[in-house]
């Protein structure tokens, strides 16, 4: 989970999120 949020604060999360929706 802690992942989302580092990835998110880039703002290209969005598509790793989808395929890291587990």
């Amino acid at each position: 989970m802690g992942l989302d949020l580092l990835l998110g604060s880039l703002g290209f999360s969005n598509t790793i999120q989808a395929e890291w929706s587990c």
